[in-house]
């Protein structure tokens, strides 16, 4: 009685009290149950309300701590976060160098292969071209021998056939011989 109850206490008795007195022997057991389920959702919460504040309070404390740690270490990251955006890009530059030199190697390659066609191509063409000119000019070269030889077998003919012909015949082989002897006298060109 001189200990000072809290009003939750105070209003469970009361109820306790009246569910006693009513007609239905189940009241206090509901009652009872009531209470029981008011109490565990008053602790749930309580439970949960304090693991709240807890992560709460861990949180922030990481992060009070956590800034001064990453203070301490932040130029590191900069200077780490400046060294591998460097590297990387030396890197792409030196692929791209290395796709730019395989692209000018390949180019090279291909045009210098294409030349080579174009060369040989060339260099066949100029064969056909002047072994047609070599030939005609055989050709033509033969007709004049055989219109010559055809000439000078019908002026042998001629010749044979008639006396003054035959006084010609042996005037032209006495020129020949005597130019014959006197081929060791003469100069190639005056021989010929």
């Amino acid at each position: 009685e001189g200990v000072r109850q809290s009003r939750f206490v105070a209003v469970a008795d009361r109820l306790f009290e009246l569910a006693e007195h009513e007609k239905h022997d189940h009241c206090s057991f509901v009652l009872a149950v009531v209470m029981y389920h008011m109490v565990m959702r008053g602790l749930m919460l309580r439970v949960l309300y304090h693991r709240a504040a807890i992560c709460i309070q861990k949180r922030y404390r990481y992060l009070k701590t956590g800034s001064k740690r990453r203070e301490a270490v932040a130029p590191a990251i900069c200077i780490q976060r400046f060294y591998r955006g460097l590297a990387t890009r030396l890197r792409l530059m030196r692929q791209d160098d290395a796709a730019f030199k395989l692209q000018r190697n390949y180019r090279a390659w291909r045009w210098s292969s294409r030349a080579r066609r174009l060369v040989r191509g060339t260099l066949f063409m100029q064969r056909v071209w002047k072994g047609w000119i070599v030939r005609s000019w055989l050709r033509k070269c033969h007709t004049s021998a055989t219109l010559i030889q055809k000439t000078f077998r019908r002026m042998l003919v001629r010749l044979v056939m008639n006396e003054k012909g035959r006084a010609l015949m042996r005037q032209l082989q006495e020129e020949i011989s005597q130019v014959t002897r006197q081929q060791s006298e003469m100069s190639i060109s005056l021989y010929i």
